[in-house]
């Protein structure tokens, strides 16, 4: 089923530009960097199948992964997410009704990302100008998503016009007034931001 699913995205145009086997990204270049692409794969002992959809910058992406010493890692990875489809069954026979309504399911994500591709990269390039979480994707209102939000724009300030170790710190300490936890991935993320910035 999955191969399925793969063949689906590439005659829409994406191209599977990474796998470790269990996951597989398929991306469809856009502007300004900016990419709009699937993340498909197996995920717990059930050996169930997820799809999501999403963007990916991929200069802000290579400056994570030098800043965070991921390079080495093989990871796939989308800046932002919204789920397509979660936890049907890897071995699910392709007549089976619920393979079909995944494969609906996908084909409406593709057509909708088509459409929308421009309003969604523009809400995503301006919701990293302004810290938040673009308004496409549905996140709960949670510390740990802001705190990535404004760790997501910090990254893409840096590629655009830089950033200080100053600008990182009132970030930090904004999040941390607001509850966050200093040990919390945005906040470790940041830190190293700051290192990176001021080495």
């Amino acid at each position: 089923m999955k191969s399925k699913l793969i063949k689906e995205m590439k005659q829409n145009g994406y191209i599977e530009t990474s796998s470790d086997g269990s996951m597989s990204r398929l991306l469809k270049p856009s502007g300004n960097g900016f990419s709009l692409g699937f993340l498909i794969g197996k995920a717990g002992r059930e050996n169930l199948i997820n799809i999501q959809w999403g963007v990916v910058h991929k200069p802000m992406w290579e400056l994570q992964q030098e800043i965070e010493n991921l390079k080495e890692l093989n990871i796939q990875f989308l800046l932002f997410t919204n789920s397509v489809h979660l936890g049907f069954k890897a071995n699910i026979s392709e007549s089976n009704s619920e393979a079909k309504a995944v494969l609906m399911s996908l084909k409406s994500s593709i057509e909708f990302m088509e459409n929308e591709e421009n309003a969604i990269l523009e809400d995503t390039s301006n919701s990293l100008a302004a810290f938040i979480t673009p308004k496409v994707f549905s996140y709960d209102k949670h510390l740990l998503n802001e705190g990535m939000a404004h760790y997501y724009g910090l990254l893409f300030k840096h590629l655009r016009s830089g950033v200080s170790v100053q600008e990182i710190n009132l970030h930090i300490e904004t999040l941390l007034a607001s509850g966050i936890s200093e040990r919390s991935p945005p906040i470790y993320k940041m830190h190293l931001l700051s290192s990176y910035v001021g080495s």
